[in-house]
């Protein structure tokens, strides 16, 4: 009798532990399936959440770059407007110097001829007209340094404009000029 409990005994061991593995087996498998459910509900939302952050980012990135170079090429920019600037100024010095120059030196001769016509026409009365056209001489000149002092300053303070400008204005410093000295 004791082998038939024992078979007995064992017996029901045996099919417990069917049930058990059975019902650990049905369990996996039915959880499972559910964290496969809930799983790809959450592979969506991670998903969406990482291209969202990876598209702030990328924003960000390509913002901060298009600023850097922004800022770069700004100062590029302003230190070859300045160079230029320079290079026209001292062009522009350059031009005035030698058209007062010459201007200065037509004046000279111009007085000079007419100074040697007076004084072979009238060598007695010769000392009031030579006196007289240094005096025309003299405020001929003044009169360019300040035409040439008025266009330097305007040139300051037109800094800004572009080369096209300075140009013309040059050309009518120089007509200008002309016209004085026909006056």
């Amino acid at each position: 009798m004791r082998k038939k409990q024992h078979a007995n005994s064992h017996t029901k061991r045996f099919t417990f532990i069917k049930i058990a593995i059975a019902a650990t087996l049905f369990l996996l498998f039915t959880l499972g399936s559910f964290s496969v459910l809930a799983a790809e509900g959450n592979i969506a939302s991670i998903l969406s959440d990482w291209f969202s952050k990876k598209e702030k980012e990328a924003i960000t990135e390509i913002d901060e770059t298009i600023t850097k170079t922004q800022e770069e090429q700004t100062e590029r920019l302003k230190k070859t407007l300045q160079e230029i600037l320079a290079e026209q100024q001292e062009e522009l010095t350059q031009f005035l110097d030698s058209e007062k120059e010459k201007r200065a030196e037509a004046l000279e001769a111009y007085a000079d001829e007419l100074i040697e016509e007076f004084k072979s026409e009238h060598s007695a009365d010769g000392t009031p007209y030579v006196e007289e056209m240094n005096e025309i001489m003299e405020n001929a000149m003044e009169q360019m340094d300040t035409v040439v002092e008025g266009t330097e300053t305007n040139d300051e303070e037109r800094s800004d404009s572009d080369a096209d400008e300075k140009s013309g204005e040059d050309n009518g410093a120089g007509k200008n000029n002309e016209e004085n000295q026909q006056e």
